[in-house]
């Protein structure tokens, strides 16, 4: 009786220690937020854009261009309101236009813009994204993007 319940008390052991062990090992945290869209393949292809023809909204106008990306994740604007909602004077390469897309920040946040063929991927890094905040861009882009992919990854 005695080996018996030494036994069941090493398996018990056994049991709980593993199910403790995988609730230990932190999993990866993401943002969760309605404009999170992570791509579903990683284009090999794809490239970075430059900084120069990427801008943040000015804070002044994030209502604004929030509402504007409320049903649609892009938007394609003129030249004037992308120098508007940046509140910079925005000059416009003769072969791109500017879009209005969507973004995430996280405290504080590095932004890339990733062009490849299925759209663009706005990729942040967050020091806090467990409380994501809208962050609209402007871009200078061609061609018109197929879709906008947005991910908020914590920082390493």
């Amino acid at each position: 009786m005695r080996t018996r319940m030494c036994l069941t008390m090493a398996v018990l052991a056994v049991v709980l220690l593993a199910g403790c062990g995988k609730s230990a090992v932190p999993e990866a945290i993401t943002a969760s937020h309605p404009w999170v869209h992570p791509p579903t393949v990683e284009d090999k292809k794809a490239v970075n854009l430059p900084p120069f023809l990427v801008y943040r909204v000015h804070p002044e106008v994030l209502k604004e261009t929030i509402a504007e990306l409320d049903k649609e994740p892009y938007v394609q604007i003129s030249p004037a309101m992308a120098s508007h909602f940046t509140k910079s004077d925005v000059h416009v390469p003769a072969e791109m236009r500017p879009f209005l897309i969507r973004g995430l920040v996280g405290g504080e946040t590095d932004i890339t813009v990733v062009q490849s063929m299925q759209g663009l991927w706005v990729k942040a890094t967050g020091s806090d994204v467990a409380h994501p905040v809208q962050q609209p861009l402007v871009v200078l882009i061609d061609p018109t993007p197929i879709d906008i992919f947005v991910t908020l990854e914590p920082k390493s």
